[in-house]
């Protein structure tokens, strides 16, 4: 696990600032009361240290010296001070600091922490900035890369047209609206109407001194607008806010193709994303292998241990189905149901899997208060070209029928050619 270093010569202060990085449960915190600690600490593991917190004025280094070793270091620092100096501020920002936060009351400190675990996020967190001078963009760059961001530069709008088709993870776009070949307001039109990326957030920019730009910017679909030359802190700000509105939105879409108890996705996903792949495999004539598998007499774990332990089993054999089918399309499609599709993989492969994965199962002890019990599964597995994942689907659930009146804990398997 990496590690945070927290350095501040107040106790109470540094008691409140471990507890609530210790709360974020990503990070070794190590905490230091004065210049010479915190060296010390860095010196004995510099590999694994992630970001600093650290307080500007400390009794052996009262001029802000932890920050230039830190910043030395390539250490990204948030930095906590009892004074607001705007000179200084500016200084530590062009120095290249997260942050700079005054130390106000306990929400300056929640505050504070919280960064942390935004630069943490900031690592899988894709940005464009179109910009076409290359003196400004340098500058973006700089400080995006400061908060960990993954940044991919274009000088105009049909460069970046091009970057977010072949990037389509990129939740951001930064556009100056005075840019050759394609401006910025062009541009955020094209991502809207011909990309059809309404999850992206754009951000406008513009030096022109026209007060309807910002407006202008976002009738053509923008959420943001800053005029050039911007301050550093309203930037990160935006920034900021505007990628926090970004996950919130993700969240909300996982939670509408993430089944609730269990994690993985749900019917929803499995139909809409299922549909996608199968239409693939039709235009390239690759046959799929479609499985639906059933928790064998799963009532009767409910009725014997209770609902709890049978919400225990329904995790364990969705934890298992990852692990084991890391790189398929899977979800729970109701109940004990399960469904998964395992595209241009032919039905003698996925057979041996589903079996390995059967006889898995099977061995694979589940705690049930002091008792313990295994379960077990049966699966229809359907290989071979149907017209719609629907009519795949229909005839796996009959082989699913099959492997039931058989006996259970079995996979029964069958290949056809067509079925519409």
């Amino acid at each position: 696990m990496e590690k945070i270093l927290i350095v501040e010569d107040s106790p109470m202060i540094l008691k409140i600032l471990r507890h609530l990085a210790e709360q974020l449960g990503e990070f070794d915190v190590c905490v230091a009361a004065d210049y010479k600690q915190a060296v010390d600490l860095y010196n004995a593991d510099p590999s694994r240290f992630f970001c600093a917190l650290v307080d500007l004025n400390l009794p052996d280094a009262p001029k802000g010296e932890i920050v230039d070793f830190c910043l030395g270091k390539k250490l990204s620092t948030i930095v906590l001070t009892g004074t607001y100096n705007e000179a200084l501020q500016d200084e530590l920002i062009d120095k290249g600091i997260v942050d700079y936060i005054l130390k106000e009351n306990r929400f300056s400190y929640e505050y504070a922490v919280s960064l942390i675990h935004y630069l943490r996020l900031n690592q899988n967190t894709q940005v464009l900035v179109a910009e076409d001078s290359d003196t400004a963009r340098n500058h973006i760059v700089r400080l995006l890369r400061t908060s960990h961001f993954q940044v991919f530069e274009s000088e105009d709008g049909e460069q970046a047209l091009e970057t977010l088709k072949l990037n389509p993870n990129i939740k951001m776009v930064i556009a100056d609206y005075h840019m050759p070949v394609m401006d910025g307001f062009l541009l955020v039109q094209a991502i809207r109407k011909q990309l059809n990326r309404h999850n992206v957030v754009c951000i406008g920019l513009s030096s022109a001194e026209q007060s309807d730009l910002s407006s202008r910017f976002i009738k053509y679909g923008a959420d943001d607008f800053l005029p050039k030359p911007f301050q550093v802190e309203e930037f990160n700000c935006r920034i900021k806010r505007n990628v926090d509105a970004i996950r919130m939105l993700d969240k909300l879409e996982n939670m509408a193709y993430e089944d609730f108890l269990t994690e993985i996705p749900n019917r929803r996903k499995f139909m809409e994303a299922g549909s996608q792949i199968y239409a693939d495999c039709l235009h390239r004539e690759k046959s799929i292998s479609l499985v639906i598998m059933d928790i064998d007499f799963f009532k009767r774990v409910n009725d014997t241990y209770g609902h709890d332990i049978g919400d225990i089993v329904l995790k364990m054999f969705s934890s298992e189905l990852s692990t084991f089918f890391k790189t398929f399309l899977y979800a729970r499609t109701g109940g004990e149901e399960f469904a998964m599709i395992m595209p241009t993989i032919t039905v003698e492969k996925a057979y041996q899997l589903l079996e390995a994965f059967r006889i898995h199962v099977m061995n694979h002890e589940i705690e049930a208060g002091e008792q313990k019990l295994n379960i077990t599964f049966s699966g229809g597995l359907s290989g071979g070209q149907f017209s719609n994942l629907v009519a795949h689907m229909q005839h796996a659930d009959e082989l699913l029928y099959r492997a039931k009146e058989k006996g259970r804990n079995a996979i029964c398997v069958e290949t056809v050619a067509a079925l519409d």
